[in-house]
């Protein structure tokens, strides 16, 4: 889609729903992650980050030793803030926000054999 149509796009749903952030959800280029089954999203301002992260969770398959962040700018969104803050601040020309996601992997700890599994 063109910036000229995302422009307009952006603008209809804003002047739709002037409460809520519209959102496009991009693998992280180096992502170790599986694309996520929906790319837009359309969230309330007052939906903090945390939670967008619970949904975007559902559409993506994670293993149990891995978890999933924003980033928005080279920033990694801290899971307090709002979108509407996010939105604010970050929010590209043609009227939405792009956000890129990745996965960062955990260490398990067995504490029969006292080593890193």
């Amino acid at each position: 889609m063109s910036r000229p149509s995302r422009k307009e796009e952006s603008k209809e749903i804003r002047r739709l729903y002037p409460s809520s952030v519209p959102i496009i959800l991009e693998k992280a280029p180096n992502g170790r992650v599986a694309t996520a089954q929906k790319e837009k999203y359309l969230v309330p301002r007052n939906l903090r980050v945390a939670d967008l992260l619970l949904m975007v969770r559902k559409n993506i398959f994670l293993g149990a030793d891995s978890s999933i962040y924003l980033i928005v700018g080279g920033k990694v969104l801290s899971p307090s803030w709002t979108m509407g803050e996010v939105f604010d601040k970050e929010k590209d020309e043609d009227g939405f926000l792009y956000l890129m996601y990745n996965s960062k992997y955990n260490f398990n700890y067995s504490v029969n054999s006292g080593r890193n599994l």
